[in-house]
């Protein structure tokens, strides 16, 4: 089974390594970035950087994750993207359709539902203990 290469963008420390832990149990690599500043560096460092996903946190501190994802879109065909978010619902959603978004997630995580969706978009079987 193939692995499943996953962009985290999340400010949060805590939120991002507890989204690890759970995909490091799945057959999925994380990269985690912090901020917007450190997702742009990842492809500045390695333009030919792929991603089967992207994780989106929407309220980063140095920029929204829309203006993010239109940065990116313009240096690269993005892979499907996946807001986790905080945001009000309706925010959520409309940020959901201005990026394409192929799902929105809500804070505080729904694991269950975060795995269903990443592996309906990631295009891997997450099979636990992997």
């Amino acid at each position: 089974m193939k692995s499943c290469s996953l962009l985290l963008i999340e400010d949060d420390a805590d939120s991002a390594e507890a989204i690890r832990l759970l995909l490091a149990t799945r057959s999925i690599d994380v990269e985690w970035a912090a901020c917007a500043t450190d997702a742009l560096r990842i492809f500045e460092r390695d333009p030919g950087r792929r991603f089967d996903v992207i994780l989106l946190d929407l309220m980063l501190p140095d920029m929204p994750g829309v203006t993010l994802i239109s940065k990116l879109a313009e240096r690269m065909v993005l892979p499907p993207i996946v807001i986790h978010s905080a945001a009000p619902l309706s925010v959520a959603l409309a940020a959901g359709r201005e990026v394409g978004a192929t799902a929105v997630l809500r804070k505080p995580t729904d694991w269950q539902k975060m795995k269903d969706v990443l592996e309906r978009v990631g295009g891997v079987g997450m099979v636990p203990g992997r």
